[in-house]
């Protein structure tokens, strides 16, 4: 794994693209990437540095003295890339004369061998690899490249589809001011919560109107971990605050719609809410405790469990089409579980005056997650972190 760095040129540090100074916004993704040590050659102000964010060893040198002691990474000076990239190359082998090459343009970075990183540092300096952005329309460019390379792989169908669309417009008109995740989260808490009490008056009006809210929040949701990412504003008290705000609101709205439901008469919302909130209790109980077990702060998204099955290989041509069809009932079946498609279900549900539909989903989702998670706590003493995708 390569663990050093070159920065290599004199672009001003003070271009903002999306709310960072890109020298800035560089540093803390070779951080985030894993590099622990970064070379600058020919910055003359490197103050933007001093954010407390930024935790790897910083040191200028000079191109005479440069001494590479094994691969590195090495990069222009106000480049900016998605953060894939370069955790893809911080990975890739290189042999002691190899170069791979990501990106280009705006968005270049190498990966040399120890033998090669004179030669790519002299060359990046003459202006042959990376052109960083300059012009307002070139910064406006690769803000909307971070922005879209926050698409999420593991996005519902409804996230990817209509939320992170929503989301990341949101999102891109934020990026120039102080809002933090963590008052996105609290801000999308409160819209939920009072989405929660206009549904509890019952009325079509009310629900409708309720869970127009509730669907609003879980937009603005995405929004919280969209800044996070691309202003490198991450914190495992963030995504705790997040992720138990999401549960609370998630069995609020059951509950409010099992009590409505119950008033008009349905004898069967009393019995299957109750049964409904004690597998949630179940379900949040084993899920966080799955989180303190394997380290992972508060993102559910770093833990595999049993009912995941085998990682999906990558789909190659050599596949059957049965295995192909599987693949897709098991990812739609998935999609259909997943909060971003529990909250438009919900909406849908009230246009057409109908709650039992999404109502009754719910419950058997939350039952089937409070069963699951304790089958994995019983027989495999707890799930796994998987690793981050690349």
């Amino acid at each position: 794994m390569i663990t050093i760095a070159y920065l290599v040129g004199d672009e001003s540090p003070a271009t903002l693209v999306a709310g960072l100074p890109v020298l800035l916004r560089q540093a803390l993704s070779l951080q985030d990437a894993g590099i622990d040590r970064l070379m600058l050659i020919g910055v003359s102000d490197r103050s933007v540095l001093r954010d407390p964010r930024v935790r790897i060893a910083v040191r200028e040198v000079s191109r005479a003295d440069l001494d590479a002691g094994g691969p590195a990474l090495v990069a222009a000076v106000g480049c900016v890339w998605p953060q894939s990239l370069v955790r893809w190359l911080v990975e890739v082998p290189v042999g002691e004369n190899d170069v791979a090459t990501r990106g280009e343009g705006g968005t270049a970075i190498l990966a040399c061998g120890a033998a090669r990183v004179r030669e790519i540092v002299e060359r990046v300096g003459r202006g042959e690899f990376g052109k960083p952005p300059q012009s307002p329309q070139e910064i406006d460019d690769a803000a909307a490249m971070l922005l879209q390379s926050l698409y999420k792989p593991t996005d519902g169908l409804i996230a990817r589809s209509i939320d992170r669309r929503v989301s990341l417009a949101i999102t891109k008109r934020l990026l120039s001011t102080n809002i933090t995740p963590n008052q996105m989260t609290l801000l999308a808490t409160v819209v939920g919560a009072i989405g929660v009490l206009i549904v509890s008056r019952g009325g079509y009006w009310n629900v409708l109107a309720g869970t127009a809210l509730f669907e609003a929040q879980g937009i603005l949701d995405g929004c919280d971990g969209e800044i996070a990412r691309i202003k490198h504003l991450h914190s495992r008290a963030g995504e705790w605050f997040d992720q138990v705000a999401d549960d609370v609101l998630n069995i609020a709205l059951l509950v409010s719609v099992g009590g409505v439901l119950a008033a008009d008469g349905y004898r069967y919302a009393v019995p299957l809410t109750r049964v409904s909130a004690a597998s949630q209790f179940v379900f949040a109980i084993a899920l966080y405790a799955g989180l303190v077990k394997t380290g992972g702060g508060g993102s559910v998204a770093r833990l595999r469990w049993w009912v995941d099955g085998p990682r999906a290989p990558v789909t190659t041509a050599d596949e059957s089409s049965s295995d192909r069809f599987w693949r897709f009932v098991v990812s739609t079946f998935g999609d259909l579980t997943r909060r971003d498609f529990m909250s438009f279900f919900y909406l849908v549900s009230a246009v057409a005056g109908w709650m039992h539909a999404a109502f009754i989903w719910q419950a058997l989702v939350t039952i089937g997650s409070g069963v699951a998670t304790a089958v994995q706590w019983i027989v495999w003493g707890g799930p796994e972190l998987q690793s981050p995708k690349r």
